[in-house]
């Protein structure tokens, strides 16, 4: 039996044919939400968290 789909060569998604996957924009949306959570200041290149917002929740 022929298989008759596409996979996306970075998450491996099986994808309808003419489909595109998103794990490129959502891995972007990931990032964006670590960057918000967290601070490195010019200086000394220490990591701090910011706890005051939720960034996961859906906005």
């Amino acid at each position: 039996m022929s298989e008759y789909y596409n996979i996306c060569p970075h998450c491996g998604a099986r994808l309808d044919p003419g489909e595109q996957c998103d794990c490129n924009i959502e891995y972007e949306k990931y990032k964006n939400t670590i960057k918000e959570m967290v601070k490195i200041p010019e200086e000394g290149g220490q990591i701090k968290f910011k706890f005051n917002s939720n960034p996961w929740e859906v906005r």
